[in-house]
């Protein structure tokens, strides 16, 4: 009996599970406040307003550039900085950090 109980919940519940997390993204930070760190910190200066770059080979959010890297590997870019982002560790904390990355998926069209 309880062998078929939950063969016959179980997916039931898995179904409900997949398509709620699918309704709405989930992130590891908060896109509001990840708004206010983009408004006061100068990434607009080269990912533009609504992260449409400004430069050449600046990655272009509205498109989705890197938003197929997780959370863990986009904070290190921005607490480290590459070859043309300066560093930003020190400046916001790692939760900052995760705040502004989930408010820059919030860009992709």
């Amino acid at each position: 009996m309880k062998f078929l109980l939950l063969k016959t919940i179980l997916p039931v519940f898995i179904t409900i599970a997949v398509s709620l997390s699918a309704t709405k993204p989930t992130f590891a930070g908060d896109p509001a406040i990840g708004k206010m760190i983009w408004d006061e910190q100068p990434c607009k200066t080269c990912h533009g307003v609504e992260g449409i770059p400004i430069f050449p080979g600046v990655p272009s959010f509205i498109r989705g550039d890197r938003m197929d890297k997780a959370d863990g590997i986009l904070l290190v870019s921005i607490m480290n900085g590459t070859a043309f982002m300066p560093p930003f560790k020190g400046i916001i904390s790692n939760s900052d950090g995760l705040d502004l990355i989930a408010f820059v998926r919030t860009l992709q069209k």
